[in-house]
């Protein structure tokens, strides 16, 4: 799949939103050559997946990563490990991404070409220091240790930069479709698009269009241009192909294809790729099922052939020793010259010279005048025996094929319908909880409640996110979350206990198997980051002045589904919180079930009692997204008292 500058350029946006400021923590390397770049911030961690010649978008959850980097990765890891991302840019209207690095001063840039052959390569001063390809053509080489050299510039449609004089970029001689989609940059689907709207045949040639040909055409263009300018990201299952679009398309709609609206671009061109590419992958797992399955029918075949010509051999040899058996005794006395009777249904051809030829059933059966045809017509049956036993060595041979062609066809089928199935786009997809640096619920009283993951999250929320009427809440056990009551101050027991709960079951009470911990809270006013004279205070560490509140809270947690719009979003809350808005949910407590096991069985019995109707992606996504909130990767599952 490939991007138009005018949707590289929405994505962009979007990426900017989200990853200026970052630092690279990581890069590796997958099996495709494709790169995933971890990228830190204050309150979020990213992998931006780029594929080179093709497109680039953030990861929803994680892939899997090899065991050890390439050399291409190894070599990005020691020029970008922990510098941070401070632009991120289109390369005019071309299929270029630059992501700008810093450390201190010091700027190195990574560019994403995303236009066919593709590649991606990092510069320092304009000077290559490493590149996924090496590359030359008449116009330019890629090779470490030389000045990057961009390709010759062409023409692209960008939003709100629709040119009044496009008609003097379009090929007089090209099909009117050709035209739009090469020389303005559009892409086939909307050159398509436009043609639609104005009624144009997109075969036309650009000479032979007529003028009220070319005021549909611009009327068309203007249209697009104003919806590209208030994109909305859209996907399309056309014949099991999902094409995205930064705007509707009329063209596939009519066709009673409906659109389904994703949250961004990036979500959009997330999806179609990552179906392209299990497209890709079962494909690959198909073709030699398919060549196995070529292969054993042709052996069925030829099996079948023998087992026909021996057959009617058989059949042959049956009929005759049947003939010649009922005949036994005159044939002997023909043998013995005692006779020259000719019998019924067999034909004397030849006499004498110790042999006697007969036909029977238009075959010639040669008999000894020296050996009795008892003897010889043993010889007989012990080839018929031998033709059926060969017959049903066959037959047996034949069937196992047929069987393991059988197994080989089901599979295909399998993953037929596997690949369909995970295709299958529903309304219900999934709203990520993120990969957030820290924990968030809003309390059943509609409080806004926020939890550090750990030491660095902690000390991140205390200084930058607490404020006047907040309260802190916290374990006197060692690992304890810092939790922040939003407005606390002004908050209900409701909040307080539902609070202190989630406080409780992220604490490493969870761990210990605990059923209830203490938890205490206190006002902003009482938190502080210097130690009192002459002590000292550990690094991630904070003082606690004055009174403190106590609470005694159960740790049981609540996994549910929340619907916003047409997506679902998981959820792991306070139990307390789950029974006060009577939601359906499964309750978690602490255990030994491994969170993975626990999230597919959640997922399940949510699925099964909320009545739901989720693609085999969406139910894969919860696993994950619901494995993630499980605290310490650990639980068991109940529901009305009873462990599930």
């Amino acid at each position: 799949m490939d991007l138009n500058a005018a949707e590289l350029s929405i994505l962009v946006e979007e990426l900017r939103g989200k990853l200026l400021g970052t630092f690279i923590r990581n890069v590796y390397q997958l099996e495709d050559s494709s790169l995933i770049l971890k990228l830190v911030g204050e309150e979020h961690v990213y992998e931006l997946r780029i594929v080179a010649g093709s497109c680039l978008f953030l990861v929803e959850g994680s892939y899997p990563k090899p065991s050890a980097p390439s050399k291409f990765a190894s070599q990005l890891r020691h020029y970008l490990d922990n510098r941070r991302l401070v632009d991120i840019r289109q390369e005019g209207a071309e299929r270029i991404v630059y992501l700008d690095m810093a450390k201190k001063e010091h700027i190195v840039r990574l560019i994403c070409e995303l236009m066919p052959p593709g590649n991606i390569i990092l510069t320092e001063d304009g000077k290559i220091l490493a590149c996924l390809n090496t590359f030359s053509s008449k116009t330019r080489r890629i090779e470490i240790g030389l000045n990057y050299s961009p390709p010759p510039p062409r023409f692209s449609y960008l939003p709100r930069k629709l040119p009044d004089d496009f008609w003097n970029k379009l090929r007089e001689d090209s099909p009117v479709v050709a035209a739009l989609s090469r020389d303005l940059g559009l892409g086939g689907k909307y050159a398509e698009e436009v043609l639609y709207r104005a009624g144009v045949n997109k075969q036309k040639k650009i000479h032979e269009l007529t003028s009220e040909d070319r005021e549909g055409i611009a009327k068309a263009l203007k249209e697009i241009d104003l919806e590209f300018s208030n994109a909305t990201a859209i996907l399309y299952n056309v014949n099991d192909e999902i094409i995205f679009s930064a705007i509707r398309l009329h063209k596939i709609e009519n066709t009673n294809i409906p659109p389904i609206f994703s949250s961004s671009l990036n979500e959009a061109i997330r999806r179609a790729y990552e179906h392209e590419e299990r497209k890709n992958t079962i494909a690959g797992l198909i073709k030699p099922l398919e060549d196995k399955m070529i292969e054993i029918e042709r052996e069925i075949g030829e099996k079948s052939h023998v087992i026909s010509q021996l057959d009617e051999k058989r059949v042959l040899l049956e009929n005759q020793l049947s003939i010649l058996s009922a005949n036994l005794q005159q044939l002997e006395e023909i043998r013995k010259g005692n006779t020259t009777t000719i019998l019924s249904g067999i034909n004397m051809l030849e006499y004498g010279r110790n042999k006697m030829v007969l036909d029977v059933y238009g075959s010639q059966i040669e008999l000894r005048l020296d050996t009795s045809v008892g003897k010889q017509l043993s010889k007989l049956y012990d080839e018929l025996k031998s033709v059926k036993n060969a017959v049903a060595r066959l037959l047996e041979e034949k069937e196992k094929l047929v069987k393991e062609l059988d197994v080989i066809k089901k599979k295909i089928a399998n993953l037929r319908v596997s690949a369909s199935a995970e295709a299958t786009l529903k309304t219900q997809a999934v709203i990520s909880t993120g990969r957030r640096r820290f924990r968030e619920f809003v309390t059943s009283e509609g409080y806004h409640v926020i939890a550090g993951k750990d030491v660095s999250s902690n000390l991140y929320i205390l200084k930058k996110r607490l404020e006047e009427g907040d309260l802190v809440f916290h374990t006197e056990i060692k690992g304890s979350p810092a939790v922040i009551l939003k407005r606390g101050i002004h908050a209900g027991d409701a909040s307080l206990e539902e609070t202190a709960q989630f406080t409780a079951c992220y604490s490493r009470a969870w761990r210990e198997g605990f059923s209830s911990t203490s938890v205490y809270y206190v006002k902003h006013s009482q938190i502080s980051f210097s130690p009192p004279p002459g002590q000292y205070l550990p690094r991630g560490s904070f003082m606690v002045y004055g009174e403190r509140h106590y609470l005694t809270a159960e740790l049981a947690l609540a996994a549910s589904l929340k619907r916003e719009d047409n997506m679902i979003k998981p959820i792991v809350i306070p139990k307390k919180t789950a029974e006060r808005q009577s939601l359906t949910y499964i309750e978690v407590r602490p255990g030994n079930t491994r969170a993975e096991e626990a999230a597919s069985r959640i997922v399940s019995l949510l699925n099964q009692q909320l009545g739901l109707e989720l693609s085999r992606d969406t139910i894969i996504q919860l696993r994950n997204e619901f494995a993630s909130l499980i605290p310490y990767g650990k639980c068991i599952l109940t529901q009305h008292g009873k462990q599930l």
